[in-house]
């Protein structure tokens, strides 16, 4: 048993991703049958092929103990990482997510729903354990068990992920969860208005197979973002003998597209700054207090990000982190692009724009966020 939160009073054991789905068995109930009855399930197949399997990650928690953050990287670009459950933070969260980024991996997280907590509670929990932190894919809340206390239900959990959306407004929240464990949970009449708000939300399923076409997707959704399929024996640098593995439901240029990476290979953006440019601490808006800003001549390298920012990874060829003047709480700085076409970089000055230009022959303007 793990150490509780402080002025816990009941007996506290962490879960993580996929704990209860592995051993849980499948029974018919009100629920099940109410969906067999009006619910439809979608296979997973594509035009009558296969989605691809070309982006492979793992997702971690303090599971892992305490992880070679050097050896991971070696195999992958991507990670979900655990951030808690009801008030408790998970006790590696914090060294998985500065060695997943000082490797510039990128990163999802995920919040163990425990209704033994209110929603507000674990909200507070999970936004206060992210404030600040750099959030490259989704934010699923877990939802696979139910310690049969006052905020159990399908109700609840989404209550928890609206509130997380309007803490992040930037960030796309979605469900963990298992096919048979949501269907014997939740219904298509009862839980209507849940099921018309999740079915644009991401889903990342649980099926544990190594072949794609045995999952199936339970409604109200159409398509998965991501599938959980299984805990392959690798040696990543982690102390367990197995390690959760995922696949985007996407080719490899899709998920380039969509999270800034290339299937394993980060975009890296690189030139010379010719005009003043701001700077915030996240792409969420957080200002540096004192304002920060790169100066005509700084040259910099820069990683893409999904929300139509620019992640600062080095200024003057020193790793951001290592930047005195970038004391401010965080290690990530973030400018706003919108690539465009010029013939000629305009004249050099020293007051502080916004825009964002490069020596490339490109420009990049604010799309018309404040600073």
């Amino acid at each position: 048993m793990r150490q509780a939160p402080q002025n816990e009073s009941i007996t506290f054991m962490p879960a993580y991703a996929g704990q209860f789905l592995r051993d849980y068995r499948s029974e018919s109930n009100t629920h099940s049958l109410v969906n067999d009855l009006f619910g439809t399930t979608q296979v997973m197949v594509v035009s009558g092929a296969v989605i691809p399997r070309e982006v492979q990650f793992p997702d971690v928690s303090f599971w892992q103990g305490e992880i070679n953050w050097d050896e991971f990287a070696k195999h992958t670009r991507a990670v979900i990482i655990r951030v808690g459950q009801g008030r408790w933070v998970d006790d590696q969260f914090e060294r998985n997510y500065a060695e997943a980024v000082k490797r510039g991996l990128l990163v999802g997280f995920y919040f163990f729903y425990d209704d033994r907590y209110s929603p507000g509670e674990q909200t507070t929990t999970l936004l206060n354990a992210l404030r600040g932190k750099r959030i490259d894919m989704e934010v699923f809340i877990d939802w696979e068990n139910s310690y049969g206390v006052k905020f159990r239900g399908l109700p609840n959990v989404v209550a928890m992920m609206q509130t997380v959306e309007t803490g992040f407004p930037a960030v796309r929240v979605g469900m963990y969860t298992g096919y048979y464990w949501f269907r014997e949970h939740s219904n298509s009449i009862t839980n209507s208005s849940q099921y018309s708000y999740l079915k644009t939300r991401p889903l990342w399923l649980a099926w544990f197979t190594e072949n794609p076409a045995n999952v199936l997707i339970p409604a109200p959704w159409l398509f998965l973002t991501h599938w959980q399929f299984g805990t392959p024996v690798v040696s990543w640098g982690q102390k367990t003998a197995e390690l959760d593995m995922n696949n985007c439901s996407c080719t490899a240029q899709e998920f380039a597209t969509k999270y800034g990476g290339n299937g394993g290979t980060m975009q890296i953006i690189k030139g010379n700054v010719l005009a003043s440019i701001w700077i915030r601490k996240s792409p969420a808006g957080e200002h540096f207090s004192p304002a920060r800003y790169l100066t005509a001549g700084n040259t910099i390298e820069a990683s893409e990000n999904q929300f139509q920012w620019l992640h600062l990874t080095k200024i003057n060829g020193v790793s951001v982190s290592e930047e005195q003047w970038a004391s401010a709480g965080s290690s990530e700085q973030y400018i706003s692009r919108e690539w465009v076409d010029v013939i000629e970089p305009p004249p050099p000055t020293t007051k502080v724009h916004q825009i964002d230009v490069f020596s490339d022959g490109k420009i990049a303007v604010d799309n018309g966020n404040p600073f």
